[in-house]
């Protein structure tokens, strides 16, 4: 009986939860045998990733105001609750406190598992990840689509929530364990970028019609600016048609090339041999991400 708005809604987060613990896992995976752990570093990632997708969904469509979001989930509440201070709480949406606890009370019990020298970088390492992660998120609002835009800077802005959710989920697996060597700490963090840019480019194909209609840069229309240039009608065009917008998009053929790119990346994935083979698993992961996010359901 939802109406259709909510159950595409709930869709959409089951996708994004699936994702975010068998990241969490297949990073784990790479470097320790370890199912319980495994799933509970997937449990963090889950949970936080389903928190970040909540605070898109409730400012998107207009449930909260930006300058609301940016009061009550502050990147400095967000550390403090992982501290072991207050919680954080949005009034009116006391099931988005609830999420972000879920992931901020297992992680700071996994960080507190050992201490050494090791965890204390991991900590800080994280640490840095959930501010940058935040801020980006709670100002993704003004990464409105103008010819007059710093695409450096929306570049940037963009790929912190999407590549960083990735570092941050290596980090938890790697975190309540011994110092591993140099290699394998470099080589999961390679991993995660790849995976990191794999979801970033999904996230954006998936929306593509979407973020259009709210004016909202992503990585198909930030590439297309960039193969463009600012002068370009589609971006100038002070109606802003969506069918030149599409017209262009199909013209500079970008989402080929970002297919293209993700099918370069999981290949990469498949063949590194860092892990004895383990990423091939990694693969698997994304490919069925592909499959998650750009699987068209059939019309009634």
């Amino acid at each position: 009986t939802a109406p259709a708005s909510e159950v595409a809604v709930a869709g959409e987060l089951r996708r994004v939860a699936s994702a975010g613990h068998g990241l969490g896992v297949a990073l784990h995976r790479l470097h320790a045998d370890d199912p319980a752990d495994a799933d509970d570093a997937g449990q963090i990632v889950m949970w936080l990733t389903l928190a970040a997708a909540a605070m898109d969904h409730l400012v998107d469509d207009g449930r909260v105001e930006p300058s609301a979001m940016r009061r009550f989930v502050s990147p400095a509440a967000v550390l403090t609750a992982l501290r072991g201070g207050p919680p954080v709480e949005l009034p009116g949406h006391d099931w988005l406190g609830r999420l972000l606890a879920l992931g901020l009370d297992r992680l700071r019990a996994r960080l507190a598992r050992r201490d050494d020298a090791f965890q204390s970088e991991l900590a800080a390492e994280v640490e840095v990840c959930l501010r940058e992660m935040v801020t980006a998120q709670l100002y993704s609002d003004e990464l409105t689509i103008a010819p007059w835009s710093d695409l450096a800077i929306v570049r940037t802005r963009l790929r912190a929530v999407n590549a960083l959710t990735a570092w941050l989920a290596a980090y938890v697996g790697l975190s309540g364990r011994d110092r591993p060597p140099p290699a394998t700490v470099a080589a999961a963090r390679r991993a995660a970028t790849l995976v990191g840019d794999i979801g970033w480019a999904l996230d954006a194909l998936s929306d593509i019609h979407v973020d259009l209609d709210h004016r909202l840069w992503n990585l198909a229309w930030l590439e297309l600016a960039e193969a463009t240039g600012p002068d370009a009608p589609w971006l100038v065009d002070p109606d802003g048609r969506p069918d030149l917008a599409l017209a262009a998009l199909h013209g500079a053929g970008v989402v080929g090339r970002i297919l293209a790119r993700i099918g370069q990346q999981i290949l990469e994935l498949e063949r590194d041999n860092a892990f004895g083979g383990r990423g091939a698993e990694l693969a698997q992961l994304c490919r069925y991400m592909v499959w998650a996010f750009l699987n068209a359901p059939e019309p009634p």
